[in-house]
């Protein structure tokens, strides 16, 4: 006779603090991935509860709501601007979403919130709301405080779920945390970047600052689980800047559950074959190249299909309209 057919296992508890309808949520997002990544997901989905959504379970942000605004994105270059490090706001404001507020940005490596950031303007300016995640333990706590108002998440991201290495550096008399911007995933580091900053190795000094590195082991978990466990599947715009692990980032996602309008990678040329094959990737995914930016070593990629707001003063050409915005756009922004 037949093997008599198993009875399904029972669904975990949900989480304490879960609503009913939060819970299968979370038992969906760990049923697509790998059985390992559901206490992972518990306490990412525990960290960043809201209480406007106890009566949905699904986090209320859709990137089909932009608005029409008035408000602008300054260029001042001056040494205490806040936000991106290479005016990459500016750039993607006046590029492809000039007066538009309300949107919905994912942020990967977002550091502090504030560091370098791509999408603080795009909140505090427009309105925007979305996804911050950041992988540094250091970093994630002073995001939670600077940026209270985001859905901030703090989880290191690869292709399927396993365990990697955090560099963290601090300096050599008070233990504080320094170089921030280049700490990383060591597994996803470049050979050029890990012997630039990281040759020492692990326990010894920093070869440009001298900075002493510590590693620690992180839980890995796809991108597509955490995009799957809030529910998101529309998002504006993708700000990706992950130290060289961005090829991995990209394969965690399922591009047919999220749609992404504008998606801005870093291709820095310390590993070309890396860079190459996300452009590979993402042209396959239906995106094409719109520019690769030099001063800020991004590969600007746009959805086809996707229709720019770009700011009048500026023409449609990708590199005329770079030259423009430097130089008419930012000087109208002052």
């Amino acid at each position: 006779s037949a093997p008599a057919t198993p009875l399904p296992q029972a669904a975990p508890p949900p989480p304490r603090g879960t609503t009913p309808l939060q819970a299968p949520l979370l038992a969906d997002a760990a049923h697509k991935h790998p059985s390992q990544l559901e206490e992972s997901l518990r306490k990412i989905w525990n960290s960043t509860q809201r209480p406007e959504w106890a009566n949905t379970g699904r986090v209320r942000l859709l990137g089909d709501n932009l608005t029409n605004t008035t408000s602008k994105i300054r260029c001042d270059k001056h040494k205490g601007r806040k936000g991106s490090q290479s005016l990459e706001d500016f750039y993607a404001f006046n590029t492809f979403f000039f007066g538009k507020g309300g949107g919905v940005f994912l942020e990967t490596g977002a550091l502090n919130g504030k560091l370098y950031s791509n999408t603080l303007n795009f909140e505090d300016e427009l309105g925007w709301k979305g996804l911050l995640i950041e992988a540094s333990p250091h970093s994630y706590k002073e995001l939670v405080v600077n940026r209270p108002n985001q859905i901030n998440v703090h989880a290191a991201l690869c292709n399927e779920a396993r365990t990697v290495h955090w560099a963290d550096s601090r300096d050599t008399k008070g233990g504080k945390f320094v170089n921030a911007a280049v700490n990383g995933i060591v597994e996803f580091m470049a050979p050029q970047f890990k012997k630039r900053f990281w040759g020492s190795g692990v326990g010894a000094p920093n070869n440009v600052t001298g900075a002493v590195t510590f590693g620690q082991p992180l839980l890995c978990v796809p991108l597509a689980a955490i995009l799957d466990m809030y529910g998101f599947s529309k998002i504006n715009w993708f700000s990706l800047d992950v130290e060289g692990g961005e090829f991995e980032v990209l394969q965690s996602i399922d591009f047919s559950k999220v749609s992404f309008d504008v998606v801005n990678i870093e291709a820095d040329g310390k590993n070309r074959q890396k860079d190459e094959d996300v452009r590979k990737l993402m042209e396959s995914k239906g995106f094409r190249l719109y520019k690769h930016e030099r001063s800020g070593n991004n590969d600007w990629f746009v959805r086809k299909g996707f229709r720019p707001s770009a700011n009048p003063l500026c023409p449609d050409s990708a590199e005329t309209s770079y030259r423009c915005l430097m130089e008419k756009a930012c000087k109208e922004s002052l």
